[in-house]
């Protein structure tokens, strides 16, 4: 007799953002082989920016998802969060965190002390490991933590915001389910400046902010041009492959995807936020 093999439940992911006053939830669920679809997408600015304001501001948002939050993903603003790629004389991972705390306390403009760190290994090679160190300061974490207690969350995870931006680039590729193959630069245009990532089969490897929004499309390009320039000499990974860009695209004209292409020489997507 055949045993019928049973596929693994469906899971529910809910992700919370903030910046400021502003909360922003995305609701995806997640099924076989990494495939993705959207349940829902919340925006809302609460007013006031006191921890009880926010915490209160999200438990509204909360009561009209779709589905009650199973697992929950909360995103560090990328303008919190600090990156240093650093070459460490070792190749084994405990030796490489704390080889990066040793090294981070020259580099930072607060104590190590101060800061919840992440270290990912990027490279091995036979002495020497590339590391990409990312830093925020514990008050920051500790405030996302306390708002989502207060609005009845408890986090499984917390990732800077541009590895979720880069999710939701992945849910919204057309035409394409699963992970994402190649080299992928996600840029995420927004009333605060640009936010970018870049992936590696839905890794994010590398980050990068800027406060300013370009005021036309020639200031867009050469951002984006100077933001792989900046992947390029960082040597943090193989090439950019293509472009996925979303959010406040509208001032810029219905040229822009057709024109960037052709500027950066490689495919740019739209993702519609």
């Amino acid at each position: 007799m055949k045993l019928k093999r049973t596929a693994p439940p469906a899971a529910v992911i809910t992700v919370v953002s903030l910046r400021g006053n502003w909360i922003k939830l995305l609701q995806v669920r997640s099924g076989e082989e990494g495939k993705l679809s959207l349940l829902g997408m919340k925006a809302r600015r609460v007013e006031g920016s006191s921890e009880p304001s926010v915490a209160e501001g999200l438990r509204e948002m909360i009561r009209s998802l779709p589905v009650p939050p199973g697992e929950v993903i909360g995103l560090l603003p990328s303008g919190e969060v600090l990156t240093r790629y650093l070459r460490l004389p070792s190749t084994e991972p405990a030796e490489l965190k704390a080889m990066a705390y040793y090294q981070l306390e020259g580099q930072l403009p607060f104590s190590v002390q101060e800061c919840v760190t992440s270290v990912r290994v990027l490279e091995v090679g036979l002495e020497s490991s590339r590391v990409l160190a990312a830093v925020v300061q514990r008050s920051v974490v500790e405030r996302l933590i306390r708002v989502c207690s207060g609005a009845g969350l408890i986090l499984s995870r917390i990732t800077p915001s541009s590895e979720g931006i880069g999710n939701w680039h992945r849910l919204c590729r057309p035409g394409e389910q699963g992970p994402a193959q190649g080299v992928w630069l996600v840029v995420e245009v927004g009333p605060e400046g640009i936010e970018a990532g870049v992936l590696v089969r839905d890794q994010l490897i590398y980050m990068r902010q800027l406060s300013t929004l370009p005021a036309d499309l020639d200031g867009l390009s050469a951002q984006l041009k100077e933001t792989i320039r900046a992947y390029q000499r960082e040597q943090a990974g193989p090439p950019v492959e293509r472009v996925s860009l979303g959010g406040r695209l509208e001032a810029y004209g219905p040229e822009t995807l057709d024109r960037l292409s052709r500027e950066l020489n490689l495919p740019v997507l739209g993702i519609d936020p």
